[in-house]
């Protein structure tokens, strides 16, 4: 019994991995797509595009700070946060907006409004519950 139940949980975790390096994999084409210098401007009212498109605008490399997701977890530990990276990480936020359910915060010299901002992102998270800095 206690091997199946390993199993199952080896099998979830390859499932989660495998969604999100699905859901990257299509942020990253529409990223690509984006750059296409042919895209209409109706194709703005894409979320992805526009958190792309600002991404570039303000000259912020878009974190692909999902894939640091693990059971609901998302751990930023020791790795400097500047206004740049909080942007792409509430566009993140947004953009998946049911992923993330605890966040820890750790050594990232965070200052107020940048952790408003990812406050700000965490807010629409449907299963949120707990905030660790």
């Amino acid at each position: 019994m206690h091997a199946n139940t390993n199993q199952d949980k080896m099998h979830k975790y390859i499932k989660i991995f495998g969604d999100g390096v699905k859901k990257d994999l299509s942020f990253f084409s529409i990223c690509k797509q984006a750059q296409n210098s042919n895209w209409s401007e109706e194709d703005t009212d894409e979320p992805k595009v526009k958190f792309f498109k600002e991404c570039m605008r303000v000259k912020t490399l878009a974190l692909p700070i999902m894939t640091k997701i693990f059971d609901g977890v998302l751990i930023i530990r020791n790795f400097k946060i500047n206004q740049g990276l909080a942007r792409a990480i509430y566009g993140q936020l947004i953009i998946q907006n049911n992923q993330v359910q605890k966040l820890y915060l750790e050594n990232n010299g965070v200052d107020g409004n940048q952790l408003a901002l990812i406050l700000e992102g965490i807010s629409v998270q449907h299963a949120f519950s707990n905030l660790t800095i």
